[in-house]
């Protein structure tokens, strides 16, 4: 009877130190869990089925009494939560260097065999840093985890800031949008209504991430960052703005590139975290705030692993032809589609410019230079992009104010993420052509196909997919 009572009694240590793990990045929350389970198994049966019951620690458990594995997202949490853990300690100079180092050898001890345990899944560690992030420094780690940890911890129920008379009611409106395009998103592909965009999250700034995207001088091509186990990205992100122009500025300095920084509004953890509506998101009209959410929902339910550009095309697609279902009939979609065809045909006169820029580049090949690149981007800018596209704005009767392109800071690096993400767009459109009946059809045949492609030895999901297209 006494053992089973301290059973019990390290039974419930265990979970509140796992429960703090969960806000305080001093702790690994998962290996507490499983251990509160486990003493629960021997020493009171009803409290062994309430933690497995728990959504928050459930699965993580049964998966680790089943299969003794880990899943990949509390490898990921232990990983940040971890880093932050050393980071803060090292750094710290009223720590004594004795309990640096215990401590250091314990938590790396628990990093290690988290790491090393199997996952029902292969190990994407970091991949929620692959939407605002990435970098194996742990400084890095640290600002990144930290600011994703205030994007949660800053939150509030949207029922509490609906009823609260102190917010302005401009922004109500919007949460409560964003809450009816959540389930129309949801019940239109048949999925479960996820908590996502449950909590609202005002942010300090206007935007909620800063992405830097490179480019060597003499190409116009994004500069892949690489990271072990999560594969390579056109971009790196920032949750500060002067962190991204100090790693701008690094770049520039230090490897020799060309860089651009642009504000981000909204991204997708992936469900790796419960994601907030962020007052970021408030920076839009309505119908663009709708399809925003619908964009960024999309993640949610399609995924390819490695492959950022196809993802982001993919999301961008199908959010606005889902807009089209959510507002169908309204005056309002009219009149935004009329201005969307307008944008579409001033991105691709934006795209003819680009190759006509590349063009020049691959006739000097080997004997161009870093400046001399520099100095025909920037002669191209100014004497052929910007009077173009202000002319093309001009024609196309769009308020300069909206004719973002002639107005951006144009180099190798901006437009080569813009050529990027541009090009995949039609092919997507000539890939639903092939496929009959409505959206989701189309989308339920994709997924199907990425189920498949994720099983072949094929590289590229693009070229997988046309090739089924001409099977088809």
């Amino acid at each position: 009877m006494l053992l089973r009572s301290l059973l019990f009694f390290f039974a419930w240590i265990s979970f509140l130190l796992g429960m703090i793990g969960i806000f305080i990045p001093l702790l690994p929350t998962t290996p507490f869990l499983i251990l509160s389970a486990f003493l629960f198994s021997k020493s009171s049966e009803k409290f062994h089925q309430w933690i497995l019951s728990l959504p928050m620690a459930g699965p993580a458990i049964k998966e680790w009494r089943n299969h003794r594995v880990v899943r990949t997202k509390a490898k990921i949490l232990c990983f940040v939560m971890i880093s932050m853990s050393l980071y803060f300690i090292l750094i710290n100079n009223d720590i004594i260097l004795l309990v640096k180092i215990l401590v250091s050898l314990l938590l790396s001890s628990v990093l290690v065999y988290i790491l090393t345990r199997k996952s029902m899944i292969l190990m994407t560690a970091l991949t929620m840093m692959t939407f605002a992030s990435g970098c194996s420094s742990v400084g890095y780690i640290f600002e990144q985890g930290l600011g994703q940890f205030k994007l949660q911890w800053n939150s509030q129920s949207n029922d509490s800031l609906i009823k609260d008379p102190n917010i302005d009611q401009k922004y109500k409106d919007k949460i409560v949008l964003v809450e009816d395009a959540k389930k129309y998103f949801y019940h239109y592909f048949n999925k479960k209504i996820q908590p996502i965009y449950s909590q609202t999250t005002f942010l300090p700034d206007e935007a909620v991430t800063y992405l830097v995207v490179a480019s060597e001088p003499t190409k116009i091509e994004a500069y892949e960052f690489s990271f072990p186990f999560v594969g390579s990205f056109p971009y790196l992100g920032f949750f500060k703005k002067e962190s991204a122009e100090s790693f701008s500025k690094g770049l520039q300095k230090e490897e020799k590139l060309v860089t651009w920084v642009r504000p981000v509004y909204a991204y997708s953890t992936l469900g790796y975290f419960e994601d907030r509506i962020l007052s970021s998101f408030f920076h839009y009209d309505d119908i663009e705030l709708v399809e925003l959410v619908f964009h960024e929902l999309f993640h949610t339910i399609f995924f390819l692993k490695g492959d950022v550009e196809i993802n982001e095309n993919l999301a961008t697609y199908f959010s606005a032809e889902l807009l089209k279902e959510y507002y169908k009939g309204q005056d309002l979609l009219i009149e935004f589609e009329k201005s969307r065809l307008k944008m579409e045909k001033s991105h691709q006169e934006i795209v003819r410019l680009i190759h006509i820029l590349r063009n020049e580049f691959d006739k000097l090949g080997p004997y161009m230079t870093s400046k001399s690149a520099d100095e025909l981007t920037s002669r191209f800018v100014q004497e052929v992009f910007h009077p173009q596209m202000t002319l093309f704005c001009q024609e196309l009767k769009l308020e300069m104010d909206h004719c973002y392109q002639s107005q951006e800071t144009w180099n190798q690096a901006s437009f080569a993420a813009f050529l990027t993400y541009e090009e995949e767009q039609l092919e997507i459109a000539s890939w639903r052509k092939g496929v009959e009946g409505e959206l989701k059809h189309f989308y339920f045949w994709l997924d199907q196909q990425k189920n498949i492609f994720e099983k072949s030895n094929e590289d590229s999901f693009v070229s997988f997919i046309q090739k089924e297209m001409e099977r088809l």
